[in-house]
């Protein structure tokens, strides 16, 4: 592996299928047309993203802890205290 960050297309969750369709008419007028059909949306997309912490390369996000919120903690011990705390392996 090289270990470089890469996009990698995947279907939107659920949840961000939802809240576009909220957008729909309330921001300025319009429509929603769903390219999926119900079947696909519930068995097929996940219901929601994994969270970016848990996702992608944790160096950038060390960094930054370590560089802003020193005072704290260590950077394992900021990083637990999120909402979805990152494997304690990827942080160390």
């Amino acid at each position: 592996q090289r270990r470089m960050s890469a996009l990698m297309r995947t279907w939107c969750p659920q949840s961000s299928a939802t809240q576009r369709a909220g957008r729909a008419g309330r921001v300025a007028p319009g429509r929603i047309f769903y390219l999926y059909t119900r079947a696909f949306h519930d068995n097929k997309m996940p219901e929601f993203d994994t969270p970016e912490m848990n996702r992608v390369p944790l160096e950038h996000t060390v960094l930054q802890v370590k560089s802003l919120l020193s005072e704290l903690g260590t950077t394992t011990q900021v990083l637990s205290q999120a909402m979805t705390p990152p494997p304690i392996e990827r942080v160390l």
